[in-house]
Parts: C-alpha cells; sequence; structure tokens
C-alpha cells in the first residue's frame, strides 16, 4: 500500500489520483477543504471517513451551536483571511462507502474495513 499523501507520514506519489481507497481524516472547517474533498472523491474508487472529527464533527462541530461570525470574531482578529464552515460530518459533503468511527479510531475497525473493501465483503465489526 503506497500512502499518497498525509502529515504524518508519507511515502510518495502524487495526490491528483486516481485511488484505489482515500482515508479522510479530520472536520472540514475551511471552504478549500470542501473542495479538495470534492475532487479527492471524484478520483476514488472507495472514500473513508475515519475518526470522530470526520465521521461527524467531532470538537471542531462544538463551534456549529453558535452563529459563526460570532466564534470567528472570538478567535482572529483580521476577519478577511478567514473562510470557514460549519463543522459537519464528510458525509453531508461527498458520497462515502464506510465509516471508522472513535476518537481515537479502532485499528482492528481500519484494517477490517480496509480488507473488506479488498474482499468485496461486508465488514465486521465488533459490538
Amino acid at each position: 500500500m503506497d500512502i499518497i499523501y498525509c502529515k504524518m507520514g508519507t511515502s510518495g506519489g502524487v495526490k491528483e489520483g486516481p485511488f484505489e481507497v482515500a482515508l479522510i481524516e479530520g472536520a472540514i472547517t475551511e471552504s478549500w477543504q470542501v473542495d479538495e474533498l470534492k475532487r479527492i472523491r471524484e478520483v476514488s474508487r472507495f472514500l473513508i471517513p475515519i475518526g470522530s472529527c470526520a465521521v461527524n464533527g467531532g470538537i471542531p462541530a462544538i463551534k456549529d451551536i453558535y452563529p459563526e461570525i460570532e466564534v470567528e470574531k472570538r478567535v482572529y482578529q483580521d476577519l478577511s483571511v478567514i473562510h470557514s464552515v460549519k463543522a459537519h460530518p464528510i458525509d453531508e459533503y461527498v458520497r462515502v462507502d464506510g465509516y471508522v468511527r472513535g476518537c481515537p479510531m479502532g485499528e482492528r475497525d481500519l484494517l477490517e474495513l480496509l480488507t473488506s473493501l479488498l474482499l468485496n465483503t461486508k465488514p465486521s465489526f465488533p459490538e
């Protein structure tokens, strides 16, 4: 397996695709990330959000209970450089092919999902 893009570990390659499996971690919090996510979906056979932030918005979604501008004013001095969006689950932006929940996500769950995708079988997650 080649890891094409990962801030914490990379085995090289380019980010254009096509990709067999795209694992998306973290919440989408800026408008450019929505565009990048949609582009990745177009060139990926499977797209899987991994971890609570990608699956359901996680901690970044806490800010969503307040008006966006109110939150931004509390954090940033110069609002002209901010292009944030509410932290929704990944599946509100693109079609997904499965989920690996948890914070941190379960290693066994990730391996089970990847194996099932490659073998074209239904994943079996422990209760």
